[in-house]
């Protein structure tokens, strides 16, 4: 009798495992499943700023409706399957923040800059390509000198090197995800200054909006429209 309960608890150990595996990867394709349409919408309200045949115009907006459309699908399917966390990689410990002065009035010289006409100098850090292209280009397009990183590594190289006025991060990201950059960022000198806009696609994740929230940081979900990424990226540099 023993040897079948033994069994049966086993079975059911097997069954939940199955359970949170199915889970976890319908987590990880909703996660990927906002990076493209979040692409995709991006990249048709950027071509629709242009100049357009009518014809490619009317025929451009049908397709970013129906983008929006699959989006708001991919939303409910998220909210009934009640999907995980996407997953993230092991976060690998980052290099000892490097002794220096700190850059005084960094705020003040981003004001001087914008005063002055100088272009405002955006760090964009997104693993997904063309997910980071689009919004380097979008950034460009309303007058920033943006950058793109790959990863939180070569971000924190690059604010090592290079003054940057705003920081755009994904929060899943290979290796240290956006938080931790955010937190290296503040523990380095010279960077608790630099405002930064979280964009994720894990906004049903009440942990995940609670750390944005308590870090004091913006918050952009995907998929999102260029028009609302240029919103918040413009109220976070407000002094």
């Amino acid at each position: 009798m023993s040897g079948k309960r033994r069994a049966c608890g086993q079975q059911r150990q097997g069954d939940s495992a199955a359970l949170g595996e199915q889970r976890q990867t319908m987590a990880d394709a909703l996660h990927n499943l906002r990076n493209h349409l979040g692409a995709v919408v991006g990249y048709a309200e950027l071509l629709l700023e242009t100049k357009l045949p009518a014809r490619v115009r009317r025929d451009l907006s049908k397709m970013l409706m129906e983008a929006e459309r699959c989006a708001d699908e991919v939303e409910r399917l998220s909210a009934c399957a009640g999907a995980a966390s996407p997953r993230r990689a092991g976060e690998r410990a980052a290099e000892k923040p490097t002794e220096g002065r700190r850059p005084a009035g960094r705020a003040s010289r981003r004001r001087g800059r914008a005063a002055g006409g100088g272009k405002l100098r955006a760090l964009v850090v997104e693993d997904q390509a063309i997910l980071g292209e689009m919004i380097a280009e979008a950034l460009g397009e309303a007058g920033f000198e943006a950058k793109l990183c790959p990863d939180a590594q070569e971000a924190l190289r690059c604010l090592a090197d290079d003054e940057y006025d705003i920081v755009v991060t994904d929060v899943n990201l290979p290796a240290m995800n956006g938080l931790r950059l955010f937190d290296l960022m503040r523990e380095r000198q010279g960077g608790g200054e630099i405002p930064v806009v979280f964009v994720t696609g894990n906004a049903r994740s009440a942990h995940t909006v609670a750390e944005i929230k308590r870090r004091g940081a913006s918050l952009v979900t995907k998929p999102f429209s260029i028009h609302e990424l240029l919103a918040v990226v413009r109220r976070a540099l407000e002094p």
